[in-house]
């Protein structure tokens, strides 16, 4: 799901076993956080939008 476009900054706030989870998942897929949060986001968005 990554796609090449430029990239802004976002910050939030998330419950301690979350980032831990989401951290390891990163180093065991070797990816970025970033790309693993945006995939999440965007999986997120475009489910809420089938049942809109």
């Amino acid at each position: 799901m990554n796609q090449s476009t430029s990239r802004k900054n976002l910050t939030t706030r998330v419950r301690a076993d979350l980032q831990k989870a989401i951290k390891h998942q990163a180093v065991d897929e070797e990816r970025d956080l970033s790309d693993l949060i945006e995939d999440a986001i965007a999986l997120y968005l475009k489910s809420k939008q089938a049942t809109a």
